[in-house]
């Protein structure tokens, strides 16, 4: 679920749902992980899941899955560190992920490259900056856009109303079928 799941399926499916909570507090460890990866307490989700990885690797359906699913868990809570703030010190994320500059950076620039982050890295100023003009503009044509399409679509009901209320109709060309 934290590998998959956005923080609002999060919360519904697992958090807040009255029937997987009580499985959840079975395994306190987890119940600690999943609470803190909610609350954006990234180091201390880490490490929480950094335990539990031995554990995790003794099951024998999830041992062989147990990296990759931490690997996507740790790029999951980067995304979701990043997506709220244009500019992101990099330093204090990483503080946050409890993990030296060049790790950040490093798995960092591969999100950026697997486009599942839109941002560059200043690593003059160790800022990654997130690229606004590109939703500010997609803003301003989605909402053009819509507004062409309501003008439009205006425009016919007004076409369509005016025609019912002449009594107006239009018949098409006799087809083969009408003629027979």
């Amino acid at each position: 679920a934290l590998a998959s799941f956005n923080r609002q399926e999060l919360r519904s499916r697992l958090v807040e749902n009255v029937a997987f909570k009580p499985m959840l507090e079975l395994v306190p460890q987890l119940h600690e992980l999943v609470t803190a990866f909610y609350h954006s307490r990234y180091a201390e989700c880490l490490t929480a899941l950094e335990a539990l990885r031995p554990t995790l690797q003794l099951d024998f359906f999830m041992g062989a899955h147990v990296l990759p699913l931490m690997n996507l868990i740790r790029k999951g809570a980067m995304i979701q560190y990043c997506s709220p703030y244009i500019t992101v010190d990099l330093t204090r994320m990483a503080a946050a992920f409890n993990c030296s500059l060049a790790d950040v950076e490093r798995e960092l620039s591969g999100l950026i490259m697997d486009k599942r982050i839109p941002a560059r890295i200043d690593t003059q100023a160790q800022v990654l900056r997130t690229r606004v003009a590109d939703r500010r503009n997609e803003t301003y044509r989605k909402a053009l856009r819509v507004g062409r399409k309501y003008a439009r679509d205006s425009q016919a009901l007004l076409l369509r109303l005016s025609m019912t209320k002449h009594d107006f109709t239009l018949r098409g060309r006799p087809t083969m079928m009408m003629m027979a």
